[in-house]
């Protein structure tokens, strides 16, 4: 089990004063209400910081490079190496796979885990962290489905690790001190058998191995494979589930030449519950030829996560037999096998015996117990703040203790009144300098101080200190109190002392936002275009920034309406002329609208099509009107909220430039009065009457009652004429007028 110390500054915590120092960490106060999260320290120091057994540097604290060592995977962390991490807690926001990466300049025994991004604050309900590494940003990438990935084994991309701490604001050091391996470890050492030349058992071909795989057998249905290329991770579990992928070989590609000391190949596979006899193959490229045998397991059934599998597998000449420990032979010409025992004084090699994934274990840590003796001449901030003013985005500050003292010295800082955990160190040669960082303060002012503690008492050390918190002074906006239904581009100004990262801004209406933005700079306006309103309704549009995770409103809320007309109009003027024509329906106010024109209940025409513009405006044309009655009347509607709303209503005269025949016209009088006489179309008055035929103003004439005679009188008001035509004659047309018209 490799046993991982992963640590990052703690932004609240006291440091132990150390000139050549070693370090412990103490439990923090209790009763902080709010404190930042940090992930636990590791030293590779010669003095006492955390160290693995047996393999940690001898040169007095400089790491070494992970490295896979004869494949016994030592491993260490260096500069650079990143973890990701997880928080989920009653209470607090989630945390999804937070960068956490290793500050090591490569001197000294101090180096630092950093979570990136904000800091993480902590409350009296406790947290679950979760970590794992190599750290992955793969699309899709969720808790419940962190990467795997098959292969050969490989400590910096494939050797996936994982562990839980649990954190509240009296335990803010995250530890991670015993990572769990998510995969299984199977390793295949191909030797040439005896190292006796004269034994006629040994392979004496060429040797050339090209590659090896980890396969199911062809005839494992599909339901029943074990061998995955890949996977995920599921760590929202309790126990963590691994769910396979895309089942198909393992493989190892690299050429390697056999040898009677033998060669490894080091795979990580997903873990295999079940491995059922002759169902998953070991096959090898050996000197142009394909061969395969099939895992024993007699010893070793299954393949567990966090355990590694060795496999001595012997290539003999002869039957050309490949030979797993003692457990089972295979021959690879014939088909056959044959069976013998597994040998016990081969711990490592026999048929696959489990063993630990290497001797990682970590000493323990040293120090911080001893007494204090001597004097502190001065403490002091080196430099000081100018005038004991910390800027809003904190950062590093050194505390520096001269005089003659030994033992452990304690220093802590205190922010807002929220104290971080306690570290000590052993000091020496008059003098110690030790490094906090402050965090940016996302609220209000606040007061910073540090302390010694010296005979049981905390030293304040200078001036408290006081941290500009980020602020909004003013807040503005310019658009008016009501916004017109299409929408339209308004200024938002914040002023204040702002975060790099920038503060959102949006407009909403009933919480939703409508349209978003980010300040960057105090003072510099955000544009923001309110978008049109598509409804009916009249809408409430709030300007708002958001801060401390609260959206809070910027001046006073505007109105928005929504599709609404104020005024419809028709135009051109006047009644409408028999031939017809086009006309222009205009309606102000916001939205695009259908229109139409209605004589009766007959629907004369229509335009279903429109754009969402203000004051809209659109053209219809008016059919001719060739028949009688001689007028009619026309209706322009628009159609709003699912209702056909007037606008006007307009005549329209039938164009019977070409007149009608007698008989047509008596048919149509019959029910309106009838035909007049000629002494009545005399005295009627024919104001809004065709009476002339354009463009040369032929005079029109009507026709008048019928008096039995084989001719009727027909009449012509615009030049007072009276004339005769034959009725029965089918070529004769003349216009129609009823008594009751």
């Amino acid at each position: 089990m490799r046993t991982v110390t992963v640590a990052m500054t703690y932004m609240f915590g006291a440091v132990l004063l150390a000139g050549g120092c070693t370090r412990e960490e103490s439990a923090a106060p209790a009763g902080r209400e709010a404190v930042i999260l940090s992930i636990a320290e590791a030293n590779y120091g010669a003095l006492g910081g955390a160290r693995r057994t047996g393999t940690s540097p001898a040169d007095g604290g400089t790491p070494q490079t992970r490295a896979i060592v004869d494949g016994g995977g030592s491993t260490f962390f260096t500069d650079g190496d990143r973890l990701g991490l997880f928080l989920r807690g009653d209470g607090y926001e989630d945390v999804d796979n937070r960068i956490v990466q290793l500050d090591y300049p490569g001197e000294g025994p101090q180096k630092k885990w950093k979570i990136t991004g904000e800091a993480i604050p902590l409350y009296a309900d406790a947290a679950t962290v979760t970590a794992y590494f190599p750290y992955s940003d793969a699309y899709g990438l969720t808790m419940s489905a962190v990467p795997l990935n098959s292969g050969p084994y490989d400590v910096n991309t494939n050797d996936v690790v994982w562990q839980r701490d649990t954190v509240h604001s009296t335990h803010t050091q995250a530890m991670f001190l015993e990572m769990q391996h998510a995969m299984t470890r199977v390793k295949i050492r191909l030797n040439r058998g005896t190292s006796d030349t004269s034994d006629s058992g040994d392979y004496t071909g060429e040797g050339k191995i090209t590659g090896v795989r980890i396969a199911d057998a062809g005839d494992v249905a599909a339901d029943d494979r074990v061998v995955y290329l890949d996977g995920t991770l599921d760590l929202t579990q309790a126990t963590p589930v691994v769910t396979p992928g895309w089942p198909d070989a393992v493989a190892d590609k690299s050429e390697k030449t056999l040898t009677a000391e033998g060669v490894l190949y080091d795979l990580l596979l997903l873990p295999v519950d079940k491995i059922d006899a002759g169902k998953v193959m070991l096959e090898v490229e050996l000197d142009g030829k394909s061969l395969s045998a099939p895992f024993p397991v007699d010893a070793v059934d299954k393949w567990e996560a966090g355990k590694a599998y060795t496999y001595e597998v012997a290539v003999r000449n002869g039957a050309a037999q490949v030979v797993f420990g003692k457990a089972t032979v295979t021959p690879w010409n014939d088909g056959g096998s044959i069976s013998g025992d597994l040998d016990p004084s081969k711990p490592e090699y026999g048929g696959g015996d489990v063993q630990d994934w290497g001797d990682n274990e970590w000493g323990a840590e040293e120090g911080g117990d001893e007494p204090v003796t001597g004097e502190i001449a001065d403490a002091s901030l080196v430099p000081p703040p100018t005038d004991n003013v910390i800027p809003l985005e904190g950062g590093e500050y050194s505390v520096r203790l001269t005089g003659n003292w030994t033992g452990s010295v304690s220093v802590r800082m205190s922010v807002g009144g929220n104290i971080g955990g306690l570290l000590h160190a052993v000091c020496s040669n008059g003098a110690a300098t030790v490094t906090f960082t402050v965090p940016a303060n996302t609220n209000s002012s606040r007061t910073v101080t540090f302390e010694y503690l010296w005979n049981g008492t905390w030293i304040k050390i200078g001036n408290a200190c006081t941290q500009q918190g980020y602020n909004v002074t003013a807040a503005t906006h310019n658009a008016p109190a009501t916004i017109p239904g299409l929408g339209g581009s308004y200024n938002v100004t914040l002023t204040g002392y702002l975060p790099s990262a920038g503060i959102e801004v949006r407009a909403s209406s009933g919480g939703t936002a409508l349209v978003t933005g980010k300040f960057t700079a105090s003072g510099t306006a955000v544009s923001l275009r309110v978008p049109a309103n598509l409804s009916y309704n009249t809408r409430t549009v709030t300007f708002e920034y958001l801060w401390n995770g609260t959206w809070t409103k910027i001046g006073n809320d505007c109105t928005q309406q929504g599709w609404h007309v104020t005024k419809a109009s028709v135009s051109p003027a006047g009644d409408i002329p028999g031939a017809g024509g086009t006309y222009t329906v205009t309606l102000t106010g916001w939205g695009g609208y259908q229109v139409r024109a209605m004589s009766g209940s007959t629907e004369l025409v229509i335009k279903t099509d429109f754009t969402e513009v203000a004051n809209y405006s659109a053209t219809i044309k008016i059919p001719a009107h060739t028949s009688l009655p001689t007028k009619r009347s026309v209706t322009f509607q628009y159609r709003f909220n699912g209702t056909w709303t007037d606008i006007e209503t307009r005549t329209q005269y039938a164009d019977l430039s070409n007149g009608v025949y007698f008989r047509n016209c008596e048919n149509f009088c019959s029910h309106r009065g009838g035909l007049p006489t000629i002494d009545e179309l005399r005295s009627y008055l024919w104001d809004g009457w065709p009476t002339t035929l354009q463009p040369d103003n032929t005079p029109l004439y009507y026709w008048s009652k019928y008096s039995g005679n084989a001719a009727v009188h027909v009449y012509a008001p615009a030049t007072n004429v009276t004339s005769t035509l034959l009725y029965a004659n089918e070529q004769n047309h003349a216009m129609c007028r009823c008594r009751d018209e």
